[in-house]
């Protein structure tokens, strides 16, 4: 699930996205996301070379946009799951 699941309405199709178990778990830590242009963004906090190699990159997506990966969705999880340091100003 991209935003917490509560209840049948949130298993929609569109509220998942498919990732391999440690992205997974990257993903629900907050330490990856994806961004409006469905590429994904790793977090300055996960110092893994091999996961920073990931950043950016575009991700497969379904062929029928309505089964697409809800942008809402997604824009929660930017919000309020990913975890990003603050910037120095």
């Amino acid at each position: 699930h991209i935003q917490p699941y509560i209840n049948r309405q949130s298993n929609d199709v569109r509220n998942g996205i498919a990732l391999r178990s440690d992205l997974h778990a990257l993903f629900d830590a907050g330490l990856i996301t994806i961004d409006e242009g469905y590429r994904l963004r790793v977090s300055k906090l996960l110092q893994s070379p091999t996961y920073q190699a990931l950043n950016r990159r575009q991700i497969g997506l379904p062929n029928k946009l309505e089964r697409r990966p809800s942008t809402d969705a997604l824009e929660y999880h930017r919000r309020f799951v990913f975890r990003e340091p603050e910037s120095e100003s």
